[in-house]
Parts: structure tokens; C-alpha cells; sequence
């Protein structure tokens, strides 16, 4: 069994307030699109936070911390994160920063939790909580091809939980700093009575605020590649107005900014991984079409500093825009509405089930 190092500890599961909260039946999923569908959630989803490729190390085992700048709704901002420092399967003491498997890990929670066929989703202390087994976790993320073992899992749940991020915003001087899993327990281990996860605050505020849209969880799940995968999400919430005659625009620089990747050695070689990236999301009936247009340096008008791409959506993705924007809107009730209407004449999933680790 794995042991894993950090210097902060978490509460049993006993030990939180579980509360009702009103908000929580609006994310749950609909029954219509629990097997398809998520939620990304604003700004949150929109943080570079993962880190993909293998880092540097100083000495082979420890990082430095990561900063990165990115836009989000036109607002600069700065990521700082300090890596997680974990003892491996055979005892070595080595840094850590969320990867691939931790996306998939938290991406699955969260479905989960919205779900609700193969857990349970709690309110602790006011933030949005899961109860979920191993097992349960291990077969959904399997479904979707992406197999790990227990302890690969419980490795991705402690770095989600000991990795520490702080984001400012540039404009307003503003710095909100939190870890991804808040806290966590495993059932049989250290006197937990249950498995669980506690999400960021982030998480809970953007449920709060209705900040929150529906993406195709299936297909997030399937990409083979990582720019597929990110710019699904970041056109599924940022692009609402998705319809035939609009086109999206983003460009290289952009991408490799926002997405928190490492640049290759030249722009011919990005602008590559992007088209392969867009081809993927053409197979996927998400991307209709697109054209490359090319930036040149103002001073230097035949030297290329960036190239912009216009994306025209299929109709597949275009329909499920739509059904987001309304779903957004019908969850613009107060809360005592929401509660009722919602349960009533929606047919929201509240599964009573007994969650077996």
C-alpha cells in the first residue's frame, strides 16, 4: 500500500456538518442526460492547473513552483501552484503536480456527483461533497478507457488534495487560494467510515452563483488528444451563442497560454497539434469546419508571431448549446422554487443508495 506525505490533515467524515442545500438538486442531472453529460463550471475549469509532459527536476525528484498567466472573460489572471510532495508505492519521497489522470479522476467525481446512480452527492460544511467507492470510481473511469488500479486513484485524490494553488486576479489585486480536494477519506483507512471527497470552494461558489453549463462528458472522456479535450471544454462554456453563422476564433498563442502547455520549438509544429486536435473534434461532430489565418509582426511583416483559427461548429454541438442555454435559464429561480419545481416537473434524479467500498 501506498503512503503518501503532507503536511496538512484532513477531518473524518463524521466530523463535517452535513447540511441540505437547495442548490444541490440543481446539479444534479437530469435522467435524460445523466449517461451523456457533465457540468464545466466557470472559471474553475478554465485554470490551468494541470500540468502535462513530465516537469523538470531538481535532483530527479523535487519541483519548482509553477506560475502561469491566462485570460479568462477578457480578466487577466495569475496561477502560482506548489507541487504536492508524495512518498510513491516503494517509499521514495518525490514532488508531484496534477496531471491527465488527475483531470480524469476529478472530472469523473464530479460526474458522479451529479449523477448520482453510483454515489451520493452531500453538502459538508456548505461545500459540494461526494460519497463514492473505489470500486465505483475505478468501473466509471474503465468505461471510459482510462484504467487505473487503487492506488493509482488514491495517488491522484491525495496530489488533488495536497497541491497548493493561489490565483490572483491582475486587475483587481485579488488572490483566492485553495486546493483542488479539500479533503478526502477512505473507508477502512485510519477509522473512515465512508469514502468521499470534498471539492473546492471554487466548485461550490460557481454551483451557488448558477455558473455552471452542461458539456458532453462521453466525448471529454474519449479525446486522445489533450488540446481536444480543453478546447471542447472551453467552447462548450465560453461559446453559448453557439449557432450555424457563428464562428469561434482563438489562436495558437491562446491555446498554448490558456491550456497551461509547453510550447514546441516552433509555431509551424503548435499550429500542427491544434489541427490534429481540430480533427479529432470534426470526428467527434463538434467542429464543422475551420480555417487557419495567419499574424504577422506589425514591424515585421514577414515574420509570423501567431496564427488565428475560425472554427465553424457542426449542428450536434450547436444543438447541445441550446439545450444548455436552457438549462441555465430554467434554474433561474430562487431557491425555494428551484427545490420544488426542479424535483417535481423535471424529473431530477435523487437515488437513495447504499454506497458499497
Amino acid at each position: 500500500m501506498s503512503k503518501w506525505l503532507s503536511k496538512k490533515k484532513t477531518k473524518k467524515f463524521a466530523e463535517f456538518v452535513e447540511t441540505e442545500n437547495p442548490q444541490l438538486s440543481l446539479f444534479t442531472l437530469l435522467e435524460n442526460d445523466r449517461d451523456d453529460y457533465s457540468h464545466t463550471i466557470e472559471l474553475y475549469d478554465f485554470l490551468p492547473k494541470f500540468v502535462f509532459g513530465k516537469p523538470e527536476r531538481i535532483s530527479g525528484k523535487f519541483l519548482e513552483t509553477i506560475e502561469r498567466d491566462f485570460v479568462c472573460r477578457k480578466n487577466n489572471y495569475r496561477l502560482r501552484m506548489t507541487p504536492a510532495r508524495i512518498k510513491d508505492a516503494n517509499g521514495t519521497e518525490r514532488d508531484t503536480f496534477p496531471g491527465k489522470r488527475e483531470e480524469m479522476v476529478e472530472d469523473a467525481l464530479r460526474k458522479m456527483a451529479a449523477d448520482g446512480r453510483s454515489a451520493k452527492a452531500v453538502y459538508l460544511n456548505g461545500q459540494l461533497s461526494v460519497v463514492f467507492s473505489r470500486f465505483a470510481l475505478q468501473k466509471e473511469l474503465e468505461e471510459h478507457g482510462h484504467s487505473y488500479d487503487y492506488r493509482q486513484i488514491e495517488e491522484a485524490i491525495i496530489t488533488l488534495f495536497s497541491v497548493s494553488i493561489e490565483v490572483t486576479r491582475e486587475d483587481e489585486d485579488i488572490t483566492v487560494a485553495f486546493h483542488p480536494i479539500e479533503a478526502y477519506g477512505f473507508k477502512g483507512r485510519d477509522e473512515e467510515s465512508v469514502t468521499f471527497v470534498k471539492f473546492s470552494p471554487l466548485v461550490t461558489e460557481s454551483i451557488q452563483k448558477n455558473a455552471f453549463r452542461l458539456v458532453n462528458y462521453q466525448q471529454l472522456m474519449s479525446y486522445k488528444t489533450t488540446i481536444a479535450r480543453l478546447l471542447h471544454k472551453r467552447m462548450s462554456h465560453n461559446f453559448s451563442q453557439a449557432a450555424k453563422n457563428e464562428v469561434y476564433h482563438i489562436s495558437t498563442n491562446t491555446i498554448y497560454r490558456d491550456f497551461g502547455l509547453k510550447k514546441l520549438s516552433n509555431l509551424g509544429l503548435q499550429v500542427i497539434e491544434i489541427k490534429k486536435a481540430l480533427e479529432e473534434l470534426i470526428e467527434a461532430n463538434v467542429v464543422l469546419s475551420y480555417e487557419v489565418k495567419e499574424v504577422f509582426d506589425s514591424k515585421r511583416k514577414n515574420k509570423k508571431i501567431d496564427c488565428v483559427f475560425q472554427i465553424k461548429h457542426h449542428q450536434s454541438f450547436i444543438d447541445e448549446a441550446i439545450n444548455s442555454n436552457k438549462d441555465v435559464n430554467m434554474r433561474k429561480f430562487t431557491p425555494e422554487v428551484r427545490g420544488k419545481s426542479f424535483r417535481q416537473t423535471k424529473n431530477r434524479c435523487f437515488p437513495k443508495k447504499k454506497i458499497v467500498d
